[in-house]
């Protein structure tokens, strides 16, 4: 990176529905390599303790009364389907924000529409509605189009993308196979229930 030469230790640990891995990455030039490793080979998971990432997140969504489920939490979206397994076929909803400050937006709905063609296979989507939406005191876009799963077949793909004045976004992806005008209904009703913390 920028001509400066790092190292990284790994450790991966794991069972048949779990994986873990902790980097410790540092600078070749630097004498902390026994520091890293020791930091990284001290991990203990306390089995005891229950983390609820809806609960420390900075946004939140509400799918009671919708056959979602939480599933877990991938950096820092929070991930939620219907059969509450990973990975999973069934319909899923994906929500989170932007990592940081996003400059140069421009045009929120042209970059709405740029985003969900980002999405895996979001280049075959076939956009059925862009609508402008208020939620709470955000601003932003709801896309519903007709896309491609990864497996070649036809899926419902929606977007909602909230705007955070002009520093970045939050978002909500949602994607289903199966009953796909009953699962719009529910994307668009939990969507509907956002908050920024």
């Amino acid at each position: 990176a920028s001509g400066v030469k790092y190292y990284k230790q790994t450790v991966m640990f794991g069972d048949e529905h779990k994986t873990t891995i902790i980097n410790g990455i540092y600078p070749a030039s630097s004498a902390i390599a026994g520091e890293i490793r020791q930091s990284i080979l001290s991990y203990h998971r306390d089995t005891a303790q229950k983390r609820s990432f809806e609960r420390e997140s900075s946004f939140s969504v509400n799918v009671e009364g919708t056959s979602l489920k939480y599933v877990n939490n991938i950096s820092g979206m929070m991930i939620y389907n219907e059969d509450g397994a990973m990975p999973s076929a069934s319909a899923s909803l994906v929500v989170g924000s932007s990592l940081g400050k996003v400059l140069n937006i421009g045009n929120k709905k042209e970059y709405t529409v740029d985003r969900l063609k980002k999405l895996p296979n979001g280049e075959l989507a076939q956009i059925q509605r862009v609508d402008s939406i208020t939620i709470g005191d955000l601003k932003g876009y709801e896309v519903v189009a007709n896309g491609v799963s990864s497996g070649g077949y036809p899926e419902l793909v929606y977007l909602l993308m909230l705007y955070k004045d002009s520093l970045g976004y939050y978002m909500v992806i949602g994607r289903s196979l199966e009953s796909q005008d009953k699962m719009l209904h529910t994307f668009m009703k939990v969507a509907r229930t956002f908050k920024a913390q």
